[in-house]
């Protein structure tokens, strides 16, 4: 499954100008983090819409949790710090649910940055390649 997840959120974020710098794949439901890379382009309603959709055939709707939990971050949660606490906590959740000792060896955690597949969440200098991949986006303008 993790596979098909990584490719159905690939997809996603190219299509929805969107870039995933943490989620977790947890045996009954996912725990993500989207950031936008376009004031116009970028919305999470029809994002998730459309990766529920493609990824139906790879679950089974009683191996998953039916209701989502969604949450905006407010304007201090998206500062640099802030967020990165968001993914932090994102990141621990294998942790606290007993399924590793250590959120770095969990398997089923990740990113998703669409163009450069090289990005890895353990790597030491991922959140300074992450925020210099986002500014050069925003600053660009690209969708």
């Amino acid at each position: 499954f993790h596979q098909a997840w990584q490719l159905m959120l690939l997809h996603t974020c190219a299509r929805h100008a969107l870039a995933c710098p943490a989620y977790v794949l947890m045996p009954d439901h996912v725990h993500l983090l989207w950031i936008g890379l376009s004031d116009s382009g970028s919305d999470q309603r029809p994002a998730i819409a459309s990766l529920r959709r493609h990824l139906r055939p790879y679950l089974s709707p009683a191996d998953w949790q039916r209701q989502p939990h969604d949450h905006v971050l407010d304007e201090s949660e998206r500062e640099r710090g802030a967020l990165q606490g968001v993914a932090h906590y994102i990141f621990e959740n294998p942790v606290r649910a007993g399924l590793a000792a250590h959120w770095e060896s969990y398997e089923h955690t990740g990113c998703c940055i669409p163009g450069y597949p090289e990005f890895d969440v353990r790597s030491g200098d991922y959140w300074e390649r992450f925020w210099r991949y986002h500014n050069y986006r925003i600053a660009k303008g690209e969708t």
